[in-house]
């Protein structure tokens, strides 16, 4: 199993993610808009090393606030590749009415469920 991956919040620029393949239950929190592309490939290749030894079952949350472009294509890269996973649950915890269409176009775009966590009433 890859070594738990941690990387802080910079506001309005990069989320927290949290990476921890013992406990099983990832996040990303925060704004989502990665300007160095070093940085999406370091969570992209910790999640692959993480798709090749799985634990039986994985929780992913995302908790964001706001998706830039660059940031679009990097949830779509994380949930591909989650997609793999036995047993995973992509919670998507929505902060406002925006970003809770976002994750039902995501879903479908996709093929793949969301389960909405809502945060915002």
């Amino acid at each position: 199993m890859p070594e738990p991956l941690y990387l802080e919040e910079i506001p309005e620029y990069i989320p927290l993610v949290i990476l921890n393949a013992e406990e099983g239950v990832f996040e990303m929190r925060g704004d989502v808009l990665p300007e160095y592309q070093s940085y999406c490939e370091t969570i992209l290749d910790w999640l692959k090393a993480y798709a090749g030894n799985p634990n039986t079952s994985t929780i992913f949350r995302f908790c964001i606030y706001y998706i830039g472009d660059k940031g679009e294509q990097l949830i779509k890269d994380i949930i591909n590749i989650l997609r793999t996973l036995p047993n995973i649950v992509i919670e998507w915890h929505v902060q406002t009415k925006d970003l809770m269409e976002y994750g039902e176009d995501l879903s479908e775009e996709l093929a793949f469920p969301l389960r909405y966590i809502d945060a915002y009433l």
